[in-house]
């Protein structure tokens, strides 16, 4: 008996190799403000997806890393094509707190905005519903502090200078 579910569970796997969101990891900030990658596409739906460590091959749920270079506003999106589908986006901190989260029931895409560190973050998209195999796009977008509140959000070649509550204005370098 053992050796037959070996065998069933061998066979899964290799019948259905996953492959983790392309890239699996990218990073924004001042020189790069965004970021895009393509999720994998999943047959079944997952109810729970674990930490990246739990789920080194993104059979569960789709990992994706994202670094951050300075503080900022990050948005973190994800669309899929089919409304009868449903993912669950998630952000988490590298030691696992979760920051952010959307889990809409309807439509065809989820979106976070958050205040993040100069840090690494864990985005993870769950299959909660899917009415048949279907994957899903994302994209990161970063924009300075003072972007974030209505302040421009300067090129790699100029310095953002904050003239509080007036204004923020970029300078060339």
């Amino acid at each position: 008996m053992r050796a037959l579910i070996l065998a069933v569970f061998s066979a899964l796997l290799l019948a259905a190799p996953a492959a983790a969101a392309v890239p699996s990891t990218g990073t924004v900030g001042p020189a790069t403000p965004s970021v895009a990658w393509q999720g994998q596409v999943y047959a079944t739906s997952a109810g729970s997806c674990p930490p990246q460590a739990l789920d080194p091959a993104n059979v569960v749920c789709d990992h994706f890393t994202l670094g951050v270079q300075a503080p900022g506003t990050v948005t973190v999106s994800i669309t899929w094509p089919d409304p009868q589908d449903d993912f669950d986006l998630y952000v988490f901190t590298a030691g696992g707190t979760e920051v952010a989260s959307s889990t809409a029931a309807s439509g065809t895409s989820e979106s976070v905005t958050f205040a993040a560190a100069a840090a690494a973050y864990e985005i993870r998209v769950v299959p909660v519903f899917l009415a048949s195999p279907s994957g899903y796009s994302g994209s990161a977008t970063w924009t300075s502090a003072a972007g974030a509140s209505g302040g421009s959000t300067c090129s790699p070649a100029t310095i953002e200078l904050s003239l509080e509550p007036i204004a923020s204005v970029c300078v060339g370098v």
